[in-house]
């Protein structure tokens, strides 16, 4: 019997050993973006949990105080950026969300686009997003996960108004879960569309 009850505690500890070295292996995951989101809605809370809110939604800075990316907002997120970041304007690449009320109601401008991840956007849609992204700042451009529809995106922005060769924007989409050769129509889109625009 007390072997059994002494197996009983070993097993006990033994367990909460692994749940602590997993949270911690969480914690730092997602401080080094390890675990990159989007995560679902369950990852997100514990993101929020965790003190990692921007990790979930697979967010980050493109141009300091000007510029962000993400996966979709929801309200809470929406009400995180424009507190933290100071965003007043959303460019959405995945169509109307519930969430973007939320933002309107926040005094945040929201301007819609119904993009799909592998089929080029219209040249004119690319340089209306472009045009949004260098005026009308602090922004957030997003789609559902943050990764192909935003990338173009920014693809368009690094190499028109930043320089970088295309080879170099598309190599940093990858950061953001985005395989460029999923997508070789919407890359040759692409392409086409900044040696024209240059």
């Amino acid at each position: 019997m007390i072997a059994k009850l002494k197996r009983t505690r070993l097993h006990l500890a033994l367990a909460g050993g692994g749940v602590v070295i997993l949270m911690a292996a969480v914690i730092m995951g997602i401080s080094h973006r390890w675990f990159r989101g989007p995560y679902p809605s369950v990852g997100k809370q514990i993101a929020w949990r965790l003190g990692y809110p921007e990790a979930g939604y697979n967010f980050d800075v493109v141009v300091a105080g000007n510029i962000y990316r993400s996966g979709s907002p929801d309200e809470r997120f929406i009400r995180y950026i424009h507190e933290q970041y100071g965003v007043r304007h959303i460019v959405s690449l995945t169509g109307p969300l519930a969430a973007h009320e939320t933002a309107r109601r926040l005094g945040i401008r929201v301007t819609v686009f119904s993009w799909t991840p592998s089929e080029p956007p219209p040249p004119g849609e690319f340089r209306a997003v472009l045009d949004l992204l260098e005026s009308q700042g602090p922004v957030l451009v997003h789609c559902s996960s943050g990764s192909d529809r935003t990338g173009y995106a920014i693809v368009t922005y690094r190499v028109l108004r930043q320089s970088w060769s295309l080879e170099q924007a598309v190599e940093e989409t990858k950061r953001y879960w985005h395989n460029p050769a999923l997508y070789p129509e919407v890359h040759a889109a692409l392409a086409q569309f900044v040696r024209q625009a240059k």
